[in-house]
């Protein structure tokens, strides 16, 4: 027999080496969009800030000062940077706590099947997709002084000695704001715990209670339990949601009374775009940075429960319990709706529908709502491309150093708008679009590819890779797999996406009043600001104008959340939360 050379032999394992390594490096593509927006509007603007940390200057002169670690050293012995770390451990800390126990027993009711629960995970969660300005201008009268409904309340059941001025006591202020924040985001943790409830098997309650444990037994011996990665996710998100707290604490306080309720994103912005000390802002943006890198790296290490169950099964559960349940729940469901339902039925009062004529008399909103489906539009618009382009490859494709990017990325969800609000100014001025809709829509798309990407990966990773290898066996190229196989495929990912995506980005507020300063390029997210200003300054707008100006800026949320609930909740427990 004849032989062959080596070089004969090792040629086509190096060229069909080669190949396949040109066609790894290729894959990049899908991810160059992502990665463009991520070193544009994240990393640099974080770089940016600790170069500036070292430096006295205003953000507005020409020429800086370096000072080396002085800033670090006046933020040290600031006692305001000492009331923001305690109010950040406070709010934090009671926050995730009491949204933990509560959500956890919403959650198991809801798995039981109680009657209604589906229609209860929906009312809970409203409260997560309502805009966070106009949450603060019906709770601002909600703990008003004066006038305000609790004191009114105390004041007709004969405890007029338990009124206060709420939000102006130092001592209490910080107090209302986690009520509120207890009220708004409970719904987001009720669905997290759900998700994992659904993933515990039957058969281990099935034997606990062939063991004689009641409900109450088994929720403490093996719900409990199994939920523990769940429990460190939902710390993790709350310690980051109170260290991101910005819109509540603005509208309700504004840091006040006396720096009691004092935020990172507050003092920052204080410092960046009042006082003009860009060095100080810039040293508090780098401790704001560290603590949400160290929680970052705690999630990365988290992993929630994975165990199969028969989530789709309904548990078995006494009359007794269904009926006690349900009567909770609806409780629960009345608390969590009472402050919109306040504030529609307060619109009617004095005037009726002459209200609602009033807030069209004195502003045209038709504007701002152009403006907001603008913005909406456009950051769906690349979140959509970017973010779906990225799932695949992370999810289906090989390519050096997949893992890490990937990791790198989910960073982003971390980073708060306020630890690079001041460079993503320069950055949207010099390119001259300052009150602009692409002002807002670059840099918080960016911000919403981070979290979405996570999503979608879920999804992508969900598909058989069988597909995959038909089509490519029928000579298709990735690109035509991406767009005729995937994206038909994972539409359900897609819905969710979109669905978040339109909710966050509706509602955002710190980036869009600090780039979009013309009125009437503002989005309704910033609206009620002015609603409320006018309110103060005229006796016209009063009050019940105010809640029906209020009223008009929520229905667009409404409407959308009203068709889109039941895809946006079930993406969210089959999804987001389970990535």
């Amino acid at each position: 027999m004849r032989s062959m050379h080596p070089a004969q032999t090792l040629r086509p394992i190096s060229e069909k080496t080669a190949a396949s390594r040109r066609r790894e490096l290729a894959n990049y593509w899908f991810i160059v969009p992502i990665f463009l927006l991520f070193a544009t509007f994240i990393v640099y603007p974080i770089i940016y800030n600790f170069i500036l940390s070292g430096y006295d200057w205003n953000g507005v002169s020409l020429t800086r000062k370096a000072v080396g670690l002085k800033n670090y050293a006046a933020t040290l012995r600031d006692p305001v940077f000492f009331k923001i770390l305690k109010n950040f451990a406070v709010f934090g800390f009671s926050t995730i706590v009491i949204q933990a126990l509560l959500a956890m027993v919403f959650a198991s009711f809801f798995i039981n099947r109680i009657w209604g629960s589906s229609l209860y995970r929906i009312l809970i969660y409203l409260p997560v997709v309502v805009t966070p300005t106009i949450i603060g201008h019906v709770f601002s009268r909600f703990f008003e002084a004066n006038y305000g409904m609790l004191n009114t309340f105390l004041r007709s059941v004969g405890l007029s000695g338990l009124t206060r001025t709420w939000l102006a006591d130092p001592s209490l202020a910080l107090g209302c704001l986690i009520f509120v924040n207890i009220w708004q985001w409970t719904g987001y943790s009720m669905l997290l715990y759900y998700a994992s409830m659904l993933n515990i098997s039957e058969d281990l309650y099935e034997a606990a209670s062939i063991d004689g444990a009641g409900k109450i037994g088994q929720f403490f011996r093996i719900t409990l339990p199994l939920l523990r990665s769940t429990h460190f996710t939902v710390f993790i998100l709350g310690a980051l949601g109170s260290l991101k707290c910005y819109d509540i604490v603005y509208v309700l306080t504004g840091g006040g009374p006396n720096h009691a309720t004092e935020t990172f994103s507050t003092y920052i912005q204080e410092f960046a775009f009042s006082t003009f000390k860009q060095g100080r802002a810039s040293t508090l943006v780098v401790f704001m940075f560290l603590i949400a890198m160290v929680i970052t790296a705690a999630q990365l290490g988290s992993v929630l429960p994975g165990r199969p169950g028969k989530g789709d099964e309904p548990v078995k559960s006494s009359l007794c319990y269904r009926i006690l349940s349900g009567v909770i729940c609806l409780l629960a469901t009345a608390f969590f709706l009472f402050p919109l339902g306040i504030m529609l039925w307060r619109s009617f009062q004095n005037g009726g529908f002459s209200n609602y004529e009033k807030v069209f008399e004195s502003y045209n909103l038709l504007i701002n709502f152009w403006a907001s489906l603008q913005i909406v539009g456009g950051t769906l618009l690349v979140v959509m491309l970017a973010v779906s382009l990225a799932a695949y490859g992370f999810s289906k494709l090989p390519f050096p150093g997949k893992r890490a990017l990937y990791y790198i990325l989910l960073t982003g969800m971390m980073i708060p708008t306020a630890a690079v609000l001041f460079p993503l100014f320069r950055i949207v001025r010099g390119m001259g679009l300052l009150s602009s809709p692409l002002s807002v829509i670059l840099p918080y798309a960016t911000f919403s590819c981070c979290f979405n990407l996570m999503i979608l990966k879920n999804y992508y990773d969900s598909i058989p890779n069988e597909m995959m290898e038909a089509a490519t066996i029928d000579g298709a190229s990735r690109w035509q797999i991406f767009f005729k196989v995937m994206m038909p495929v994972a539409k359900p990912g897609l819905a969710v996406v979109l669905m978040q995506t339109f909710l966050t980005a509706w509602n955002e507020l710190q980036m869009v009043k600090t780039f979009i300063t013309d009125p009437l390029r503002q989005p309704l997210s910033v609206v009620p600001i002015r609603f409320a200003q006018t309110s103060v300054a005229s006796h016209d707008f009063t009050t019940e104008v105010l809640y029906a100006a209020l009223v008009i800026c929520l229905i667009p949320v409404v409407v959308f959340y009203a068709f889109a609930a039941r895809s946006l909740v079930a993406g969210l427990t089959s999804g987001a939360v389970k990535g």
